[in-house]
């Protein structure tokens, strides 16, 4: 591989063509020819033949990882306390109150019925 920066790690080579592909996925133009190839393999051909900047490639996915860290936390903060809010809402209010929400009703006698004692000793012979 030819480039101002040859990439001698496969495990950089795979960062550096899904960062390719995203690119042209996303619409940047190709610098080589399609031949019926998908945008993984077309990346990977890219960077084989050093059409694309190796430095500008790593600088790409370096951006990319720093405003998903960066830009994501406010958002990932305010849906866990959300979630959280509705957890604890839910485990103070009682059953009965969440049945009822969901159209069910429990009334107080359909908990228990009263059997007479003389029912009960007749069922332990």
């Amino acid at each position: 591989m030819t480039s101002e920066n040859p990439v001698y790690n496969r495990f950089d080579l795979v960062l550096l063509a899904s960062q390719r592909s995203r690119e042209i996925t996303g619409g940047a133009a190709p610098t080589l020819d399609r031949h019926g190839h998908k945008n993984p393999v077309l990346a990977l051909e890219e960077i084989n033949q050093a059409t694309v900047s190796i430095d500008d490639l790593q600088e790409s996915l370096i951006q990319g990882f720093q405003q998903n860290l960066m830009g994501d936390e406010p958002e990932e903060d305010a849906i866990e306390s959300q979630l959280i809010e509705l957890m604890v809402e839910d485990h103070l209010q009682p059953k009965e109150e969440s049945l009822e929400k969901e159209g069910f009703s429990i009334e107080e006698e359909d908990l228990f019925e009263d059997i007479a004692e003389e029912e009960l000793d007749g069922e332990e012979e």
